[in-house]
């Protein structure tokens, strides 16, 4: 009996306690809820130390309230253009369901803190943060350092958002290997046309379409790409006419390699970007350069058949590539191929002219031409001739007929023609 009684007042403690502690709670939920009241009724005309120490009450109340309580807090102060910054600090590294409030909606949360809580805490705060109105440069760098691919496309698709040179170049690099982050910078115009360029590299058929046609209504690019002159960007009509008769010659010829050299020294194309354009396989960035160097459609159809050979073999794939290179224009063709060249470290005949005067211009373009007809001439199919060749001294070379004259008749041999038969005498006089 005595134990049952015992076991009873234990039981009864027990309830006690818990009653008691939960009676504690909801006061000081109730007190948190009030002070959370006047903060945003009346938090901006308090006098600094009086709002200090009811920010201190807070944040003592908040660290032992529930989720339910917390999140609430979060929710009416998240609006406040002035909240108390110590608390909103310390919720906005809470959980996500009381953080999220703080991360996408406060105003008075400072940029630097932000960028710090998405990197220090878990990957749920960097999307919240990336959903603000208006996220700020370090918020912005900090969500793409983590590199969350979620996170990224929503900052990307926020146009409020300003990106700063280094989270620029970091897009890029992961919109080399992701082909949404890399639509999705282009469809914004955030990405510069030097990147743009560059990108076009590691990008499929479609994309490359999508990034000529971004790059054509690109205003930006960097002035110093016009300061960029190899022979046949500078070259007239009349000039450039024969390097491209060469160019075809040295190609039906068989010649490869040549034509891989000729063109690469006239266009000014780096060692490694013109190993680059003739090893590619889709097609394009040959493309580009045969329209910069301003070969007509049915030339680069000409040129393709000739050299790519796997490419040629696909009647879709020449009908494409015809179709991409009539949307390139010369101008922006010029653009990437020296946007190309300055990717690269070494400096190549492509700068060489930069800065040059015109005479030494003028003498790399007549220098390139030389090459070219030289070796045009030597790629030239021997033809049948039809008359023999002669080259005297101090004469020019001429044709002769290929019917080879009457032979001289001998005066002998028109007398012994008159000689009777059977006479024994030779022509000469003299018997047989």
């Amino acid at each position: 009996m005595k134990f049952t009684q015992s076991g009873g007042t234990k039981s009864s403690l027990g309830s006690a306690s818990v009653s008691t502690n939960n009676d504690g709670r909801h006061r000081r939920d109730a007190v948190l809820r009030v002070l959370t009241d006047l903060f945003v009724l009346d938090g901006d005309r308090q006098a600094p130390d009086e709002r200090a120490r009811q920010e201190e009450l807070m944040i003592a109340l908040a660290s032992e309230a529930g989720m339910v309580m917390r999140q609430e807090v979060a929710e009416r102060l998240a609006p406040l253009a002035n909240p108390p910054a110590r608390l909103i600090s310390m919720l906005a590294r809470d959980i996500i369901a009381v953080a999220a409030p703080i991360l996408r909606h406060c105003e008075g949360l400072e940029d630097l803190k932000i960028a710090d809580i998405v990197l220090t805490t878990s990957v749920k705060h960097a999307r919240a943060a990336a959903e603000r109105a208006l996220p700020g440069i370090a918020t912005a760098e900090a969500i793409i350092a983590i590199e969350d691919r979620e996170a990224i496309l929503t900052l990307i698709a926020n146009q409020n958002v300003i990106f700063s040179k280094a989270a620029l170049e970091r897009l890029c690099r992961l919109a080399r290997n992701d082909a949404v982050i890399a639509n999705k910078l282009m469809a914004r115009g955030a990405m510069p046309p030097m990147a743009a360029a560059t990108l076009f590299w590691s990008a499929d058929s479609t994309r490359r379409e999508a990034i000529i046609a971004r790059l054509e209504k690109e205003p930006s690019w960097p002035l110093d790409l016009s300061q960029m002159q190899p022979p046949m960007r500078v070259a007239d009509a009349r000039s450039r006419h024969a390097a491209h008769r060469g160019l075809l010659a040295v190609l039906k010829a068989g010649r490869r390699d040549d034509f891989r050299a000729i063109f690469g020294r006239a266009m000014g194309l780096k060692p490694q970007l013109e190993e680059r354009i003739f090893a590619d396989k889709g097609g394009e960035t040959f493309a580009i350069a045969c329209r910069a160097a301003g070969f007509a459609e049915q030339e680069f159809a000409t040129l393709l058949l000739l050299y790519n050979r796997e490419i040629g073999s696909s009647v879709q794939r020449v009908f494409a590539l015809r179709g991409f290179f009539a949307a390139v224009s010369e101008d922006l063709a010029w653009r990437m191929i020296t946007a190309w060249n300055a990717s690269l470290p070494r400096k190549s005949a492509a700068t060489a002219t930069a800065g040059a005067s015109p005479e030494q211009i003028r003498t790399a373009l007549h220098n390139a031409e030389i090459v070219v007809a030289e070796t045009a001439a030597q790629a030239r199919p021997a033809l049948p001739l039809r008359g023999a060749m002669y080259e005297p001294v101090g004469v020019r070379a001429e044709r002769v007929s290929a019917v080879p004259p009457a032979r001289p008749v001998h005066p002998a041999s028109e007398h012994a023609a008159t000689l009777p038969r059977g006479s024994g005498r030779t022509a000469g006089g003299g018997r047989r």
